[in-house]
């Protein structure tokens, strides 16, 4: 659902603006472009049914936010930490779909970015028991290279609700605050 949502009008604002680069499609995004040129929107009705999917997916996770309020005794959880993408940047070719931040755009909620440390190839390796989660999760890990990484800078995004970017903002302020304490206490 994701991608028709994002690409339902078959990009011709992305392959415009290649197209004034001068420069080759990137490989994440050769498939946009079969023969090199953008695909046919989708056809109203088709196109209907995808928003409607996606205003149901929207509401039924505002119900999923707003009940948190049951865990917490008091109000909604206010913001969500959760990786970017499932790597500490990106070697061309190897993106691999990732619903970190897609699923953030679809729901049309507000997300930060906090830089938070760098790759460390003797830290960041995969452990012997590692068991994918699905086949997404596998070929991920599987491209995995702890010698290509080191040095990558790594990230989270703080994700909060729609309409809600003063109030994230400030949330990331306390999480960039709280990374600040922790690297002078532990000279990290």
């Amino acid at each position: 659902m994701h991608s028709l949502i994002a690409r339902g009008d078959g990009c011709p604002d992305v392959y415009d603006a290649v197209q004034l680069s001068g420069e080759p499609f990137v490989p994440e995004i050769t498939n946009l472009f079969p023969n090199g040129k953008p695909r046919a929107p989708l056809p109203l009705p088709e196109y209907q049914q995808v928003i409607s999917r996606m205003k149901d997916y929207r509401q039924r996770y505002l119900d999923y936010w707003t009940s948190t309020a049951e865990r917490t005794g008091d109000r909604p959880v206010e913001a969500v930490i959760s990786p970017v993408t499932p790597y500490a940047g990106v070697l061309p070719g190897k993106f691999y779909p990732s619903t970190y931040s897609s699923s953030v755009n679809v729901l049309d909620y507000a997300s930060v970015v906090i830089p938070v440390t760098f790759a460390n190839k003797d830290i960041d390796v995969v452990s012997p028991n590692f068991k994918a989660l699905s086949d997404e999760d596998g070929l991920n890990m599987n491209e995995y290279d702890p010698e290509i990484y080191h040095g990558a800078p790594a990230a989270v995004q703080l994700v909060g609700r729609r309409l809600d970017e003063e109030r994230l903002l400030s949330l990331a302020q306390l999480v960039v605050e709280a990374l600040t304490d922790y690297r002078a206490e532990f000279g990290e």
